[in-house]
This record gives structure tokens, C-alpha cells and sequence, in this order.
């Protein structure tokens, strides 16, 4: 299994850290991310999960610089995008005009401006077309999109078939098994205040339409909603964590980072609702195999990044 490595910063110049947050390249880059990307004097590359530097002076990498999904990751080229492996071998040649990254086997592509977006595979073939694809993704079998006869929401197989007929204002993708939904009607009314519900892939509904979804979906069995704030419901649609919260989001690795109302200040709490990483961050990403990314300073002038682990302790502390 590859990996993960983390890009740090220090006086302008990046190098990566590993989990435990020792060094394990020098500070050569002029750029570096989550994703593995480099930037080095105006050719861009990636790291490997074996540590070994890759840089093509061809191609421009997109969306994170090397972000690899399904082993792929986004090239641009003259302006168009396609995709490369990990040997830096162009798989799917740069000719559109917009592109979303591979997930489960399938990404996101549109041709130009003006045409809709359809589905691609990884060799590039196309698989699903003559839907409203604009903000969907195929999760667990799945994938949420626009009739453009009925012009309402549901979701389609990989065959291109309408599992859950298209009924609803909007949907988003399935996360354990449910998909929040807008109905066009609550009972006989209608849903003017477009409040979100949960169905499962029989279209029953699970969670009935009474919440304003913060982030969408539910995560390690909590949904983040919104009254008057964030708070967490679980997969009954009761409220367990109290709508406090300026910003929640997802939890992943038992704990979700929330935003504090009276100081804007990050921390982390538990699926208790527990505050277990104090509220002291500008910034924070979500923890991923026991790390996540924090921010201090005031502006951005003044930014400076670090790594904690799931009791709060520096595994490298913040620098610019």
C-alpha cells in the first residue's frame, strides 16, 4: 500500500513529512500539496507513494497537480485536459474542455461550453450520456442526475436506466446506503422552503423532508444540518449534537471539525458532541488516517501551517 505523505512549508520552499512528521525529501519545491504535487521551476510533477519524484515538462497537472483517483490524474495540455498514469503516460488524451476527477471508476467530462457533461471510463470510452450530469457522482452503484425531459432529479445505473424516477427538485449522491432528497411536495404543500429528506435505493423514505442539509450526505452515521447553525442528526433524523456551531463538517476518523459562532476559531469534536481538540485553529481539514492539516495567523499574510494527530499534539508545527 502507498504512502501518504504530507507537504510542509519553510521560508518560501516546500518538502514533505511523514505520518510520524519526520522529514523525508530536502525543501526543493516551489510548490507542493495533499495530493503529491510538485512544482519545480515552472515544470510540474508528482511524488509517488514510494517517494519517487516524477516531473514532465509536457503537460501542466491540474486540480491538485497530480492528484491521482483510480490511477489517473488530470493533465492539461495547450489548454484541454485528459488524463495520465502513474508512469506518466498519457491514457485518455487532453481534449476536453472541462473535466472532473475519476471516482469509482468513472469521471465527469464535457467537451465544450456548450454541450452537456457526460461520463467517461478509464480508457476514456464513453459510458453515460443524454443526462443533466452537472454536479453529480456515482457512489455505491448509483448516480444522481437531471432529466432533461422531466427536468427533476433522480438516479441511474450504470446502464444509463432511472432506478429512482426522476421526482425530485434535487439530490445528492448515496453515503451509507442514503441519499438526502427535495421533494417538489411536503404532503399536498409545496416544499418552498426546500427542505431536504432521506431516501434509501427503493426511493422509501427513510428520513422525512423537515432539514436544511449543511453538507449533503451522512458520514461514520451523522449528518450535519442547519437551524440556525450546525448541529448532527442521525440516521433516524434526530437531532444527537445541538445546531451550535457556525460551519460542521463531515466526520472521518471519529471526529468533525466545527467553527465556533464567537471567535470564528476551528477545533474538533466527537460523535458525542464532545469538544476533544480545543477551538484554536483559523483553518482545519478533516483527519485522514489520524492526521489533519491546521492553520494559525491571523490573515493570510500571516498564515501558518501544521499537522496535528487525534489528541491535538503538533506532528509538525505550523511554519510559512
Amino acid at each position: 500500500m502507498a504512502e501518504k505523505f504530507y507537504p510542509v512549508k519553510k521560508n518560501g520552499k516546500y518538502a514533505f513529512i511523514d505520518k510520524l512528521g519526520s522529514l523525508i525529501t530536502k525543501f526543493d519545491f516551489d510548490f507542493a500539496n495533499m495530493f503529491g504535487g510538485i512544482k519545480v521551476n515552472e515544470e510540474f510533477g508528482y511524488m509517488d507513494g514510494k517517494g519517487t519524484i516524477h516531473i514532465s515538462p509536457n503537460y501542466r497537472y491540474e486540480y491538485g497537480f497530480g492528484g491521482f483517483n483510480d490511477g489517473l490524474a488530470i493533465v492539461e495540455v495547450d489548454g484541454e485536459f485528459g488524463f495520465i498514469n502513474s508512469e506518466n503516460d498519457i491514457v485518455i488524451e487532453p481534449k476536453y474542455y472541462r473535466v472532473n476527477e475519476f471516482h469509482n471508476g468513472i469521471a465527469l467530462v464535457q467537451d465544450n461550453m456548450f454541450t452537456s457533461a457526460y461520463f467517461i471510463n478509464t480508457s476514456g470510452k464513453t459510458i453515460l450520456n443524454n443526462r443533466e450530469f452537472g454536479v453529480s457522482e456515482y457512489n455505491e452503484g448509483l448516480i444522481n442526475c437531471k432529466s432533461l425531459i422531466e427536468k427533476k432529479w433522480g438516479f441511474v445505473d450504470m446502464d444509463n436506466n432511472f432506478i429512482i424516477p426522476p421526482i425530485y427538485d434535487y439530490t445528492s449522491s448515496f453515503h451509507e446506503g442514503m441519499a438526502a432528497v427535495i421533494p417538489t411536495l411536503i404532503g399536498k404543500k409545496v416544499n418552498k422552503k426546500q427542505l431536504f429528506g432521506f431516501v434509501n435505493r427503493n426511493n422509501e423514505v427513510l428520513i422525512p423532508p423537515d432539514f436544511n442539509i449543511a453538507n449533503g450526505h451522512f458520514s461514520e452515521g451523522l449528518c450535519c444540518i442547519w437551524d440556525n447553525g450546525n448541529g448532527y442528526m442521525d440516521t433516524k433524523g434526530e437531532v444527537v449534537i445541538p445546531c451550535e456551531y457556525l460551519v460542521g463538517e463531515n466526520f472521518s476518523d471519529g471526529l468533525a471539525s466545527v467553527q465556533l459562532k464567537k471567535n470564528n476559531k476551528h477545533g474538533f469534536i466527537n460523535r458525542d458532541g464532545n469538544m476533544v481538540i480545543k477551538p484554536k485553529f483559523e483553518h482545519v481539514e478533516r483527519f485522514e488516517n489520524g492526521i489533519a492539516k491546521v492553520t494559525i495567523g491571523k490573515d493570510h499574510a500571516v498564515y501558518k501551517e501544521g499537522y496535528i494527530n487525534k489528541d491535538g499534539d503538533y506532528i509538525w508545527k505550523p511554519t510559512r
